[in-house]
């Protein structure tokens, strides 16, 4: 073979193995996100049999978050280095605390799955903030995704068969989204100056600086667990629901792509639907299935214009 067929054949299945070296890479990020998922996704579960124990949503939620404020903690130096940013970071952090606390608290209430729908609204927010905030204009893609969150809505979001306590429950609620929306804008957009680490670690703190006040002077009953059960629980929360998920999902994403991490992200509402309706054994609403399904849609198309 002449020299240059050769170099050209070298060349050749050098590209050909980068290529499918990149497509195992995707595949095993699409695994990783879609466990992620899942793992976020017993939160419910693990959170109702701490309520069993006596322990209160904020225990929970600090629980939940702790173990990656540790992991980060020797990035913190380096947010002085931008420390605007890091305090756009805090913000959104603090942001996200209150609306995980209300979600944490609307599961001593609601049916894990109308909680679930309600914080997987959080496209129709995104959306929003975008258009009103940051004069991102309303693509076709984002208009149907906020029409199908809406339309979710209608169908999962009923007062019939709710009480006062669950009403309030399900108003408060709304603010898990809104807080998951800030927290992804500031993510992807406000603070993209600032390396990966450093904004998991701004948005982390953020949370810490509601969490901690909120342990001391909100929550009620026992700090710590009765029994192994409770235990269990406590650890489940702090690892296989919070902190390997979080650091799966942040190293396996940007390989995954959008759309693949959209997909393997679903696993979160459809594993808490799951709880709600098997391991928890409450009754499948039709209306609740319905919405699922228009949620999932919508997040389809919202992660696809970007």
């Amino acid at each position: 073979m002449p020299g240059g067929l050769r170099v050209a054949a070298r060349w050749s299945a050098v590209r050909t193995g980068g290529a499918m070296n990149e497509v195992r890479t995707a595949d095993y990020a699409f695994g990783l996100v879609t466990l992620a998922g899942a793992g976020f996704g017993l939160n419910p579960l693990f959170a109702r049999a701490l309520y069993a124990e006596g322990l209160s949503p904020e225990l929970a939620v600090f629980v939940r978050f702790a173990p990656m404020s540790v992991v980060l903690l020797p990035v913190l130096p380096a947010l002085l280095r931008q420390w605007r940013l890091a305090l756009v970071g805090l913000a959104a952090g603090a942001a996200m605390a209150v609306g995980t606390l209300a979600y944490f608290h609307a599961l001593t209430v609601l049916p894990v799955s109308l909680a679930a729908l309600i914080y997987f609204t959080y496209p129709l927010f995104t959306i929003l903030i975008g258009w009103l905030a940051l004069g991102r204009p309303m693509t076709r893609e984002s208009t149907v995704a906020a029409a199908l969150v809406l339309a979710a809505c209608a169908l999962v979001v009923s007062p019939r068969g709710l009480d006062a306590a669950q009403l309030r429950a399900v108003a408060l609620c709304f603010l898990s989204p809104l807080g998951f929306a800030l927290i992804i804008h500031a993510l992807s957009t406000w603070l993209t100056p600032m390396p990966l680490w450093s904004r998991m670690c701004a948005g982390i703190w953020g949370h810490m600086l509601v969490l901690v006040p909120a342990m001391i002077f909100m929550a009620e009953g026992p700090f710590l667990p009765r029994g192994p059960q409770g235990w269990s629980a406590l650890v489940g929360l702090a690892t296989v629901a919070a902190l390997l998920p979080q650091i799966a999902f942040s190293v396996a994403a940007p390989h995954a792509g959008p759309e693949r991490t959209a997909i393997g992200g679903s696993a979160e509402l459809l594993t808490s639907l799951a709880v709600g309706w098997v391991a928890l054994e409450e009754a499948v609403q039709p209306q609740a299935v319905a919405g699922a399904t228009l949620l999932m849609a919508a997040l389809f198309i919202a992660r696809r214009q970007r």
